[in-house]
């Protein structure tokens, strides 16, 4: 059970860690870039496969592979792309980190490094540039901006470990798939309402990849051993391969839909429609844990309102079906009454500590959220608090000389506008 080893109540307080003044995320670059003349190509379309220890991608010609030159990596597991910045997105299980990369291996970015103890799915909205993902551990869905920020909790409530993510821009929906004791592919708007079951009656669904051109949904069932697919409403259910041993990653391009097989431990193709032609492309695959095409055709794959300077949105911009959007808010910060474009940061909030992170609660909210400040494990941290007495406006800064490695006390004095930790 976590041990609260302090609480703060703060009013009218604003504190920040670091220098952001944004809600939970932290990002890092590694201290390399690639040459100035390293050009970042690719072609039109090749696989992208992620297989724990390493990010491989596979020639659709061909059927040579070839490794995408990443440092550090150290269980990497989900996997999307943004063909505009020609950038790989992917989940490390081991590192709990959502990460991202140019093709060539360069830039390697940490976009969010706090409070994600498993993501395992993870879907980039390459029209209004937010980035979607689950936790299964968290049993929660968030949404934060391609670069990391602005991060908010979507979907908490009734989630029973949510793994594989996938989303529709155009039509301003995304889908995903729930374990547990009933397993269920379920459909919301991108902003996360009007949420429902699409699909029932499955065991172990995984590889939601969705076909743009015909919209379709496409999903494997371990269990089952089947690929199946519907509309993306849900209807027209029907078993377009069957008899697989055991169908796990899976993703779909032009007329085929390419998966790959725990058991036989390879990549096959087969036709999207009936199944047939069937072909293993790779073998001696071990424990491929997502697929996908990267392709640049999704640079003409349709609009949302969103495209356009960000729908006008201070954060976040969430399509919606019907070709709307709205604007959002990371987690604790509240949009303007008055333009519904803008938030507003808390100014009224409570922080307490646990032995790994500090975290942020709101009084006046009945979500009971909390949020974990962006100090990735408690060394280097920096205050800023700002108390407001009167007439006075106070500022002091916070900068221990050394890394803190376990943070036992922090008070905040609003009388002598001290901060003193131990």
């Amino acid at each position: 059970m976590r041990t609260l080893l302090f609480m703060l109540f703060v009013t009218t307080v604003e504190t920040q860690i670091s220098t952001t003044k944004d809600t939970p995320h932290l990002r890092s670059v590694l201290p390399w870039k690639a040459p100035e003349d390293a050009e970042i190509q690719a072609p039109e379309a090749f696989l992208l496969y992620s297989n724990r220890k390493d990010i491989r991608r596979v020639s659709l010609d061909t059927n040579n592979d070839s490794l995408i030159p990443l440092v550090g990596v150290k269980e990497a597991y989900a996997l999307d792309f943004n063909v505009q910045e020609m950038q790989i997105y992917w989940t490390d299980t081991s590192l709990r980190s959502i990460n991202r990369a140019f093709l060539n291996g360069s830039q390697i970015e940490h976009l969010i490094v706090v409070d994600v103890p498993h993501p395992d799915g993870l879907a980039v909205d390459w029209i209004a540039k937010n980035l979607y993902w689950t936790d299964s551990k968290h049993q929660r869905i968030e949404v934060a901006r391609l670069n990391g920020q602005h991060r908010k909790m979507l979907i908490w409530r009734d989630l029973w470990k949510p793994r594989e993510l996938t989303v529709n821009p155009v039509s301003g929906h995304m889908y995903w798939a729930n374990g547990g004791r009933e397993p269920t592919i379920e459909r919301a708007d991108l902003d996360g309402s009007n949420r429902h079951t699409m699909i029932g009656n499955v065991t172990r669904p995984t590889g939601l990849t969705i076909d743009y051109s015909l919209g379709l949904i496409f999903w494997a069932d371990i269990e089952n051993q089947v690929i199946e697919c519907a509309n993306l409403d849900g209807t027209n259910r029907r078993v377009v391969a069957s008899g697989l041993p055991k169908p796990f990653a899976l993703t779909q391009y032009k007329d085929y839909i390419y998966w790959t097989d725990h058991a036989l431990n390879s990549i096959y193709r087969a036709n999207k429609t009936n199944g047939l032609d069937q072909t293993r492309i790779k073998s001696h695959t071990d424990d491929i844990t997502d697929i996908l095409v990267f392709h640049s055709s999704r640079r003409q794959e349709g609009w949302n309102s969103c495209a356009r300077h960000n729908g006008g949105c201070s954060h976040l911009c969430l399509a919606k079906p019907g070709k709307r959007m709205v604007c959002s808010c990371p987690t604790h910060y509240t949009l303007s009454s008055t333009d519904d474009q803008t938030c507003n940061a808390p100014r009224v909030f409570m922080l307490f500590s646990t032995t790994t992170d500090i975290r942020r609660v709101l009084f006046n909210s009945s979500d009971n959220l909390e949020v974990v400040l962006p100090v990735r494990g408690l060394t280097d941290v920096v205050f800023q608090v700002r108390y407001l007495v009167g007439r006075v406006f106070c500022n002091r800064y916070f900068f221990p000389h050394k890394p803190i490695k376990k943070l036992i006390l922090i008070i905040f004095d609003p009388f002598q506008t001290n901060v003193l930790y131990q």
